[in-house]
């Protein structure tokens, strides 16, 4: 099988942030939440469900003038009835940007997709610092998929570094729903895509991010 596709010049997510010296623009950063919710709104909503379970800078690939996205590599997909089994064999996807229930090999739904997708944007918020957290339970640097990471003590300090940058509440509170450890107090797909309109909305309205 041949399969043909476009030439996507200007490159990937991850080589935009490797140029990028400081934090992206807020309306840039919920641009992007709004495609690739879209996306994983598609995937997630067909029948039958699949995971991408692959989220991560490489796999988004960008055209018009950078303002417009592409979500690759659909490979480590599955279909939610096998993607248990098939993450409990090996790991699929890349460590850094799994699921915390990914990672340590329990069962992954559509919201391993949303958490991931959450990683994403706090990095785009923080950069360039790397997504990582003192946890000071061990004293070390933390990825935030850490199992040293107590729920509330993480969402409290990834909400807390988002809005000292100067972005808006509404998107920290966005980004912390979604990278919570427990899967079930995650947003899906299409609320998400509807937070972030609403949140773009207002920003058009009253000339802010607060």
């Amino acid at each position: 099988v041949t399969v043909l596709m476009p030439y996507y010049h200007e490159g990937d997510l991850a080589g935009l942030i490797r140029a990028q010296r400081e934090p992206f623009k807020e309306h840039y950063v919920s641009s992007l939440l709004l495609q690739l919710s879209a996306g994983l709104h598609f995937l997630h909503n067909h029948t039958p469900t699949i995971i991408h379970g692959d989220i991560k800078p490489e796999n988004v690939l960008l055209f018009n003038r950078r303002k417009q996205i592409v979500l690759m590599d659909l490979d480590a997909s599955r279909e939610l009835s096998t993607y248990h089994r098939a993450a409990t064999g090996v790991h699929i996807g890349t460590t850094a940007w799994m699921a915390p229930e990914t990672l340590h090999k329990e069962e992954s739904t559509t919201r391993s997709d949303i958490w991931s997708l959450g990683l994403l944007a706090y990095v785009l918020l923080v950069l360039p610092d790397f997504p990582m957290l003192h946890c000071d339970a061990t004293n070390e640097n933390e990825l935030l998929n850490s199992t040293s990471w107590a729920m509330e003590e993480l969402l409290r300090r990834v909400g807390g570094r988002i809005v000292s940058r100067g972005f808006s509440k509404g998107i920290a509170l966005l980004v912390t729903r979604m990278l919570h450890h427990d899967p079930r107090r995650r947003p899906h797909a299409a609320e998400i895509g509807e937070k972030v309109t609403e949140l773009m909305t207002s920003q058009l309205v009253t000339g802010s991010s607060d």
